[in-house]
C-alpha cells in the first residue's frame, strides 16, 4: 500500500484502488491491484496487460527498471501513441515480489498531462509497502541469455535453451545467506559433487564458486554460487560440456544485480498508508 500522491484522489474498487488527478478522469487515472497471480518474468506481465481498443503505438514501451523505497524490485514499461485522435499516454508497473505482483497501470490523455500521471504512477510503484521483511528468499535481477527462454514459477526459473540443444539453466530464488548456506546448497542440487570449483567475480563484485561434475546420464552439472554478506544467489547448468551453454551460465551469474543494492527502509508509520481499504 502507499500514500496518494499530493492533490490525487483514492477510491476502493471491487478488484483493487482507483487513483484519479486533480484534473479527473479526463486527465488520467491510475488503476492499483495487490497481490496480483500468476508471477510471471516482466516480460510475459508487460504483453499480457493488452491496450485500449483503437490505441495505436508511436513505438516500443520505454523500460525503467527500479526499485520502491523498502528495496522491492519495480518494473516500469511507458508508452505513448494515438487514440481517438489524441496523444495518450500508457504506463505498466508492477513491483515484484515473492510468490505475487502488485501491479500499477495508468493512462494519460493528452501531451501536456503526460508527466504529471507518470511522476504519480512513479511515486506509486516507489511507495508501494508490503512488510515482508527483508532477509527472506527474493526474486534479482539477472540477463537472460539471449535465445533462451524463461519459465518461472513461485521461487524458481528455469531457463532452455534454443533448439535442439536440451540444455538448461535453473535459477532459484536468493536466499539469506550465512556460513555453511554454500555447502548447503551444494548438497541438495548437485548431491553427486565430486568434480571441480573454481574461484568466480561477477561484474558487480559478488565472489563464489563454479561447481562442476557429471550426472549419471553423462550430461554436465554446473553449479554456480555467489554471495554478498547477506544473500546468496544460485543458478545451475544441465546439459552438455561442448556449446554455448557453459558460457551462458557464466554470463548470467555475471549479470546478477545485488539486492544490497537495494537497501530498502522500515516504515515507521506503516499503518497509515492502507488507509484506503478502511475508506
Amino acid at each position: 500500500m502507499f500514500a496518494t500522491p499530493a492533490g490525487w484522489s483514492t477510491t476502493t474498487r471491487p478488484k483493487g484502488l482507483l487513483l484519479l488527478p486533480p484534473g479527473g478522469a479526463a486527465v488520467g487515472m491510475i488503476h492499483y491491484a495487490e497481490r496480483r497471480r500468476p508471477l510471471a518474468s516482466i516480460d510475459e506481465l508487460i504483453a499480457a496487460q493488452g491496450v485500449p481498443e483503437g490505441f495505436v503505438a508511436a513505438g516500443e514501451p520505454v523500460r525503467e527498471a527500479g526499485a520502491s523505497d523498502e528495496g522491492e524490485l519495480t518494473e516500469l514499461a511507458v508508452i505513448r501513441g494515438a487514440l481517438a485522435g489524441g496523444d495518450v499516454q500508457l504506463g505498466f508497473g508492477f513491483v515484484l515480489l515473492d510468490d505475487y505482483y502488485a501491479r500499477a497501470t495508468s493512462i494519460a490523455y493528452g501531451a501536456r498531462h503526460h508527466r504529471e500521471v507518470l511522476d504519480a504512477h512513479r511515486r506509486v510503484l516507489a511507495g508501494d509497502v508490503h512488510l515482508l521483511g527483508r532477509l527472506r528468499r527474493r526474486w534479482f535481477r539477472y540477463a537472460r541469455p539471449p535465445g533462451w527462454t524463461e519459465t518461472r514459477d513461485l521461487f524458481a526459473a528455469t531457463l532452455t535453451a534454443p533448439a535442439p540443444t536440451s540444455a538448461r539453466i535453473d535459477v532459484i530464488a536468493a536466499i539469506p545467506n550465512h556460513d555453511g548456506t554454500e555447502a548447503e546448497v551444494l548438497g541438495r542440487m548437485v548431491p553427486r559433487h565430486g568434480g571441480t570449483s573454481r574461484p568466480i567475480t561477477t561484474t558487480a563484485g559478488l565472489v563464489g564458486r563454479l561447481h562442476e561434475s557429471r550426472a549419471p546420464d553423462g550430461a554436465v552439472q554446473i553449479l554456480a554460487f555467489v554471495a554478498d554478506a547477506c544473500f546468496a544467489y544460485v543458478a545451475r547448468y544441465r546439459g552438455p560440456r561442448d556449446g554455448d551453454g557453459p558460457a551462458a551460465l557464466d554470463a548470467l551469474i555475471a549479470s546478477v544485480e545485488p539486492l544490497a543494492a537495494y537497501p530498502g527502509v522500515v516504515h515507521a508509520r506503516a499503518a497509515a498508508l492502507f488507509a484506503h481499504w478502511a475508506a
